[in-house]
Formats: C-alpha cells, sequence, structure tokens
C-alpha cells in the first residue's frame, strides 16, 4: 500500500505491518533520475499526510446519567466537539445544553441510563 491510498481513503490493513508496493533496486539507486523522482514522490506523500486532519477523540465508557441531571464531560480539546452515544442501556434521548464550552460538553438525559459516549474534535 503507498501513502497514497491513506489519503484518498481507500482501505488499509490494519491488522499488521504494511509492505512497499514497489522495489527499490540498487541499479535503480544509482540512477540520479529515478531517485529524484522517487525523492520527489515521497516528499509530495509525506507533505499530504502531514496536512491531514486526525482528530482526536476520547472515549467515556460506562457513565451513569441521571434523568434531566447535567453531566459534564471534560475533555479539553479547547474546540467545539461531534459527540455521539456509542452504547446505551436503554432509548433515553441525550441532549447537549447551554453550558458546554470549548473544554467541556454538557449533555443531559430524558431517562437514567448508562452510556458510553465518543467526544471528537471537530476541526
Amino acid at each position: 500500500m503507498n501513502v497514497s491510498s491513506l489519503i484518498s481513503g481507500k482501505s488499509r490493513q490494519l491488522d499488521g505491518r504494511g509492505a512497499s508496493e514497489e522495489t527499490i533496486t540498487e541499479p535503480d539507486a544509482s540512477d540520479v533520475s529515478k531517485l529524484a523522482k522517487l525523492l520527489t514522490r515521497i516528499v509530495r506523500e509525506l507533505a499530504a499526510l502531514r496536512a491531514r486532519f486526525y482528530p482526536r477523540r476520547t472515549d467515556f465508557e460506562d457513565v451513569d446519567m441521571g434523568a434531566g441531571v447535567p453531566r459534564k464531560f471534560v475533555h479539553r480539546f479547547g474546540a467545539r466537539v461531534r459527540w455521539w452515544v456509542v452504547d446505551t442501556n436503554n432509548t433515553a434521548v441525550i441532549v447537549k445544553t447551554t453550558d458546554t464550552d470549548a473544554d467541556t460538553l454538557v449533555l443531559t438525559s430524558t431517562f437514567a441510563c448508562r452510556i458510553t459516549l465518543r467526544v471528537e474534535e471537530a476541526g
């Protein structure tokens, strides 16, 4: 798999080390033109990877929510976040309150429940 497949959104192997799709031989390395093209491509692909947004995220596992009781989730991302309930033990509706700020997400629930919550910086 090459670096451009990471950028393009193509699927990638996650259960092992990645293997190069190309092999550079000793004659290739001694060809100045081929070597310059290879290095140019590598530098371009690395720059694209560095520019890519990798949002930080945190999970809050098995948090008890009281009905109508605000619950604070301190993430310290310093920005707007996306959030979603990953797991719950009932069908309560979870709502963001106006007490939410750049470092803390504040939620309430319509029913008492236990949730696992994922919070991710919005970028």
